[in-house]
């Protein structure tokens, strides 16, 4: 037989299938099928002229293949008396393929005979009937089971999972090529696991539906870590029993209890969810919390751990110079500075409640004031630091002003220097031209004490000097302020008060002192005649009992200066 049509040539390449179908037959005609006798075939080729010869006188082309090798002496297994090749013959002995083209399914759901056209014969025993190219077969769209993974090398060499001729008697699972590590235990097919991309590699998420999923660093334990020797069935699900009984790797020897997932997550052992200060009543801190349990209980000593900070701290304590604390006698409560979330001791907060610390003192190390470290009695007065500074000021000289040593009488603690704030209120308010002035002004030769507070103590010369009018000679009294207000910027700002006679409204309004006053030095002598002519007053009281043309006259009755 020969393939000279390249259509069929063509299908027959792809078709992986048929050539299962001949190896089928193949094999049950080599497993013993009875073979009918088969008469002496002679040529096929037939001279012109001459009756065509019946298969029995027909010479065979060549040897049959291996597979047909057992129809040598029976031609008419396969042809019919002319010598053709009937497809139903071959189909008689490959059941499974005509099964699979009456189905329309596989490479032969479209052929409907002619299998010679792609299964040619007597071309030998070495000749392949399955002429199969394996470059172009779509090995998952015809079988249904792709070559994928580790499966896609032995796309090449096919005998490595098909063991027979036929590859429809395949059988696809796992078992087939791969032997069961788990002897069976598993319930589920490999492929819940497994993938060809890497069968070593499981994929456990079928885990989740078991009594112990897995979670955090769980997930990344080789099996057998777990199930030893393979074992399955009957692996512990206790933390205690793989961590303790099997790898025994509690540090603490179960000291701490045998029930692990109480604070350890499968995250992480360190990952610990305990709470320190519910357990034991002192909580940790950002600080404590990073240290390792062995920092605080030594030797793996949990119970009867003193919670003071002397009892990890004790050597700090002692060691410290800056300042010295043993020497200072400070306390070994050391939260009372030391605040315990703190990164370092060097971030003290010590409450210096006994002396408040601002201003210029809130930046000064402890030495400035408690020198050789001594702590203990420091004395609290300004002047046990700052008398140097005292008797030296000389604006003012506060040693000779007699300026007491009770600093924070006139200094601020707070202010960033020795600028005073003293309150010249509590001894003589200063207003006016007086809150202008310097010190000396008033405090010549930087004598404060005994300076008087009367205004003629430091404007008895200006009283004696002013003229307009005289106050000396008036007899005015030298209380300036009975006039002269501490807030007015000149002395020309004088208000007296008129109380004798009212000339601050009406017609006497805005009267001279000397029209009425014709004596300046004699201001108790006063005349209504300057202004108030005789004649016309003559006129006005005629009539008038008592009338007189005088002015004390006059004041006797008119004393608020007006007619009626």
């Amino acid at each position: 037989m020969s393939v000279d049509n390249p259509t069929s040539r063509a299908r027959c390449l792809t078709g992986v299938v048929a050539a299962l179908a001949l190896v089928t037959a193949g094999a049950s005609i080599a497993a013993g099928q009875a073979a009918r006798p088969a008469p002496r075939l002679v040529s096929s080729r037939v001279q012109a002229g001459q009756p065509s010869p019946t298969a029995s006188q027909r010479t065979p082309p060549g040897a049959l293949s291996r597979a047909h090798e057992a129809l040598a002496d029976d031609c008419e297994s396969c042809h019919l008396p002319k010598g053709e090749v009937a497809a139903e013959r071959c189909l008689g002995c490959h059941g499974p393929i005509a099964q699979r083209m009456a189905a329309k399914a596989g490479v032969h759901r479209d052929v409907t005979g002619d299998c010679q056209l792609c299964h040619a014969e007597h071309r030998g025993p070495g000749a392949d009937l399955r002429p199969l190219n394996k470059t172009v077969f779509d090995h998952a769209a015809e079988t249904g089971f792709p070559l994928t993974g580790g499966h896609a090398p032995l796309r090449e060499t096919c005998e490595r999972c098909h063991k027979t001729r036929s590859y429809l008697e395949q059988n696809p699972s796992c078992s087939t090529c791969h032997q069961d590590p788990h002897g069976g235990q598993m319930s589920e097919p490999c492929a819940a696991c497994h993938t060809p991309a890497g069968f070593r590699t499981a994929n456990r998420a079928f885990h989740k539906g078991t009594t112990f999923p897995l979670e955090g660093r769980h997930v990344a334990v080789p099996c057998r870590s777990c199930h030893v020797d393979g074992a399955m069935k009957g692996t512990p699900t206790r933390c205690y029993d793989c961590h303790w009984i099997r790898r025994q790797d509690d540090r603490y020897k179960t000291r701490l209890g045998n029930e692990c997932e109480q604070c350890h997550r499968p995250v992480s052992w360190t990952a610990v969810d305990w709470d320190h200060g519910a357990r034991t009543g002192l909580a940790l801190n950002v600080g404590h919390r990073m240290l390792a349990c062995d920092s605080c209980h030594k030797n793996a000593t949990f119970v009867g751990t003193r919670p003071e900070c002397i009892a990890c701290h004790e050597a700090a304590y002692r060691g410290v110079q800056n300042p010295n604390h043993v020497a200072a006698g400070f306390p070994t409560t050391c939260v009372l500075c030391h605040t315990p979330s703190a990164p370092t001791f060097g971030g003290a907060r010590f409450v210096h409640a006994s002396f408040v610390l601002n201003g210029s003192h809130a930046t000064q190390t402890c030495a400035a004031c408690h020198r050789n470290s001594v702590y203990q009695g420091t004395p609290r007065e300004c002047a046990t630091c700052h008398l140097a500074d005292y008797q030296r000021t000389q604006n003012p000289n506060h040693a000779s002003a007699g300026f007491p040593t009770a600093c924070d009488g006139c200094h601020r603690s707070g202010g960033p220097g020795w600028s005073g704030t003293f309150n010249h209120a509590q001894v003589f308010p200063l207003q006016g031209v007086h809150a202008t002035q310097a010190c000396s002004a008033c405090h010549p030769g930087g004598r404060y004490r005994g300076t008087p507070r009367d205004c003629s103590g430091c404007h008895l010369a200006r009283y004696q000097a002013t003229r307009s009018p005289n106050h000396s000679a008036a007899g005015f009294p030298t209380t300036c302020e009975t006039c002269h207000r501490a807030t007015d910027s000149s002395w020309n700002q004088g208000r007296f008060t008129h109380t004798a006679f009212p000339i601050t409204s009406g017609r006497h309004a805005g009267t001279a002192c000397a029209q009425c006053h014709a004596d300046p030095g004699n201001f108790r002598v006063f005349t209504c005649l300057t202004c108030h002519d005789r004649g016309r007053m003559d006129r006005e009281h005629s009539g008038r009992p008592g009338y007189r043309y005088d002015s004390n006259a006059c004041y006797s009755c008119h004393p608020q200066g007006r007619a009626d």
